[in-house]
């Protein structure tokens, strides 16, 4: 309470030096207010437009941080006639109340007006790529994991691993509040989160100090629709898809608004069938000569997915909100594999190949709650506060079944069998305080701590068949108790600083992680306890009114997920098992971003990031067993460099969007004291045609392509995709339909190679990706957009990631 007491003396004696700022009221001829009215700062000598804004619910408006000038407002609302304030001249201590603006109706009387405001796909905004996924009509009825493929800058690989510009560890927000879930499940919430639920997602390649340090491929942030409407506003959807089999999705959406309660609910179930044709190839060479066996079979993969996302927003004064958020994630997992392993060569077994059988399934409970608020002092100075509580709860169980026969298809050996069970308990607590300050002369800051608690409790059990009964039992020597405990404590500040042309940004967080972890029965512990300091920087350089530069720099971690610590061992065939690393170390990287912006037209990126202790997974043989073991490890050394540009036109009836990049990898690390030098140069893309045509049709092409690519000791095999959809509005813009085909020229394929030393593995998959896709949403009530507490407005939350 002292601690608060004292941040509040600050900030009022803070108010002494507050910069300028204009600030007003807008009503109608009945002196009632206009609220969401439209308005553009324009500088009175050239007519050039400074800056935008809308009222709020009440029709108030500021506009701070001004240089030095004199400046007309326009106004602009549906239903009232354009019109202008006088000039208003301010300089560097001007703080101007300006008397109520009245705005005149302009004598069209309709019962319901709606406006629609045309966005990019995609606009490079501050350092981040936004990706407008409600103006996206290829959006209808896919997840939020497909989107991503075409984000500019995102490659997903065969294992689902996402990187940005050849950068892995992207970590995920969700409004704002980073996800602690292990990164396995995050890719099945997002297979699971219609694009439908989203408003938009944001990639910040170099996150400020205001953000964790975490993720050194940086964050990728999902905005969540949350519309605020007076009175009531929703939408139903449904998607259904055919390829070899079906997939379906339906969602629903309501909100409801009073003058000081906000109440919004999504909820959507996701049915999803990956059926899978795989092929993997492996060899072991030594003295003894070359193990070579290959295994090829379908999978059919089952996801039901429940997810939902509810808040209470309420003012209690004019100065106070508060809300509750609940999220839930509820997938449940099955996957029926049918394969055959044949011994090619080297065979030192007494049959030929296994026909094996594997059943999985995992079911999952995610559930979320967070508590919020939100003190305004003034209009230059805001205190939030936010708690989270996240449960994690999975039950899972694999079980194979191996049969063994000769080349005369003659079963020689008893049937085996083998399984493992898993319970993996996560319990996440977080809290943070977060306070923004501007001062006069265009100076601002942000600060605030944050703390964290992780108790993951992970029980296994590993069966294995007995060779003179051939029944099953617990093998203790895989079977453990491991138990990680994770309490991460952080502060940060950030000072910004404008001039005419010119906006520089520092910032530093330091956060101190405690880690303490166990392993029984097995003699195992762990603790750790580090300090790190996580500088950052940018800097935004107007050249002109076209052409502008912007830089930016970041320190971040990359710390080990807690399945990537767990040593538990699951087995996937008979020559193939894995498990996770207890001694892994957290992996550090620089990373520097230059961005040049031509009228928003055209954008160009260079990238480069350094990484030390790159947290890595790949697949070796064990010569003695001929097992391939699949494990993860620090990489010693890493280096990506990257040149990427954006191109992207609008007219009337014709949208055009390309994006190429070019990147240069280059690593070094000991594996089985073995040195390994690589390095890959690499190309991928995206182009997006859109075609406005008559009567509300629209019609869309987009496509991505990935090269080869070497990872270490891996080289992913080039693939891409080409998609057609069409669309169309019908009931005056309340019911949307469309029709697409994905993958038209089945070119998805997801392959790669694995070589080090004398071993060698090839994996390939086809998966059920030529898809014909229906989608359709209805939405009703009317809908008039207004600030919220999670979602502020966009220039100001824009310009705060700098």
């Amino acid at each position: 309470m002292k601690k608060l007491l004292l941040i509040i003396l600050f900030i009022e004696v803070a108010n002494g030096y507050a910069q300028n700022f204009i600030t007003g009221l807008v009503t109608d001829s009945t002196n009632l207010p206009v609220p969401y009215c439209a308005m553009v700062l324009v500088n009175a000598p050239d007519s050039s437009q400074v800056k935008g804004n809308v009222t709020d619910e009440n029709g108030q408006f500021t506009f701070q941080k001004l240089t030095a000038g004199t400046y007309l407002i326009k106004f602009s609302n549906v239903s009232y006639k354009t019109s202008w304030s006088n000039p208003v001249t301010v300089d560097s201590l001007s703080q101007i109340t300006l008397p109520p603006h009245i705005m005149k109706a302009d004598g069209i009387n309709l019962k319901e007006v709606s406006v629609a405001v045309v966005k990019p796909v995609i606009e490079f905004k501050s350092g981040m790529v936004v990706m407008n996924v409600e103006n996206n009509i290829i959006s209808g009825g896919n997840t939020v994991f497909e989107l991503l493929k075409r984000l500019p800058g995102v490659t997903i690989d065969a294992q689902n691993n996402i990187s940005v510009n050849g950068r892995g560890g992207v970590r995920f927000l969700i409004d704002g509040r980073q996800q602690q879930i292990p990164a396995g499940q995050m890719i099945t919430m997002l297979m699971g989160m219609p694009a439908e639920s989203v408003s938009t997602i944001e990639l910040i390649k170099n996150p400020p100090a205001k953000y964790d340090a975490a993720g050194t491929g940086g964050l990728i942030n999902l905005v969540l629709k949350k519309a605020k409407v007076k009175g009531y506003s929703g939408s139903i959807s449904q998607g259904i898809s055919r390829g070899d089999n079906w997939r379906s999705g339906t969602s629903a959406s309501l909100n409801y608004k009073s003058n000081k309660l906000t109440v919004f609910t999504n909820i959507n179930y996701t049915y999803l069938n990956f059926e899978t044709n795989n092929y993997f190839q492996r060899k072991i060479t030594d003295s003894a000569g070359t193990f070579e066996i290959l295994s090829q079979g379908n999978q059919m993969p089952y996801r039901n997915i429940f997810y939902g996302n509810a808040g209470i927003e309420y003012e209690l004064t004019k100065k106070t909100i508060i809300g509750v958020n609940v999220n839930g994630n509820i997938p449940t997992i099955t996957n029926n594999e049918n394969s055959r392993l044949v011994v090619r060569d080297g065979n030192i077994y007494n049959y030929d190949y296994i026909d094996y059988k594997t059943d999985t399934r995992q079911d999952i409970s995610n559930p979320s709650v967070n508590i919020n608020a939100q003190h305004t002092f003034d209009s230059l100075t805001k205190l939030q506060f936010s708690a989270d509580y996240t449960k994690y709860d999975e039950h899972y169980a694999r079980f194979t079944t191996n049969q063994f026969y000769n080349n005369n298809d003659t079963e020689v050996m008893p049937m085996n069998q083998f399984g493992t069970k898993l319970h993996n308990d996560f319990n996440i607590y977080t809290q943070k305080l977060d306070l923004t300050r501007s001062f006069k002369k265009s100076l601002n800051l942000e600060s605030g701590f944050k703390s964290s608690f992780v108790d993951n409790a992970s029980q296994s059990k590993v069966q294995l068949t007995n060779p003179l009964t051939h029944e099953l039992y617990e093998d203790t020597t895989f079977s453990n108790s491991y138990r990680y405990y994770e309490r991460i404590l952080a502060g940060y500040i950030t000072l910004s600083k404008s001039f005419k042309a010119l906006e520089l940004t520092a910032g530093v967080r330091a956060e101190h992680t405690l880690i303490n972890a166990s392993n029984k029965p097995k003699p195992f512990t762990l603790h750790r306890a580090y300090l790190n300091f996580f500088p950052s920087a940018s800097a935004n350089l107007k050249l002109n009114d076209k052409n502008s530069l912007q830089g930016s720099y970041s320190y971040r971690i990359g710390r080990p997920g807690y399945d990537q610590l767990n040593p538990t061992r699951i087995f996937n065939d008979q020559f193939s098992n894995g498990a996770g690393n207890p001694n892994l170390k957290p992996e550090f990287s620089h990373a520097v971003n230059i961005d040049y912006n031509r009228n928003d037209v055209i954008n160009m990126s260079v990238n480069y990031q350094a990484t030390k202790d790159n947290i890595y997974y790949y697949a070796y043989g064990d010569p003695a067993t001929k097992a391939t073991i699949d494990t993860i490890f620090n990489y010693a050394n890493r280096n990506d460099a990257s040149l990427s540009v954006f191109i992207t036109k609008q007219i009337k009836w014709f949208n055009f969007q390309l994006y190429v990049a070019t990147g240069y990898r280059q690593s070094s690390t000991l594996i089985n004291e073995l040195r390994v030098n690589a390095e890959t140069y690499y190309y991928n893309g995206n182009v997006m045609l859109e075609f406005l045509l008559p009567k509300d049709f629209k019609f869309q092409i987009q496509s991505y392509y990935n090269s080869n690519f070497r990872d270490g000791v891996q080289l992913y095999y080039a693939k891409g995709q080409v998609d057609f959809t069409i669309a169309k509005s019908f009931l005056n813009k309340k019911l949307d339909v469309s029709l697409g085909l994905f993958d038209a020229f089945y070119t998805n394929i997801d392959a790669y190679t694995n070589q080090v030393g004398g071993q060698y593995s090839y994996y390939r998959e086809r998966n059920d990706t030529r898809r014909i896709r229906l989608f359709i949403v209805w939405k009703f009530g009317k809908m008039r957009i207004s600030k919220t507490l999670n979602n502020a407005d966009e220039n100001d939350r824009l310009k705060k990631v700098n």
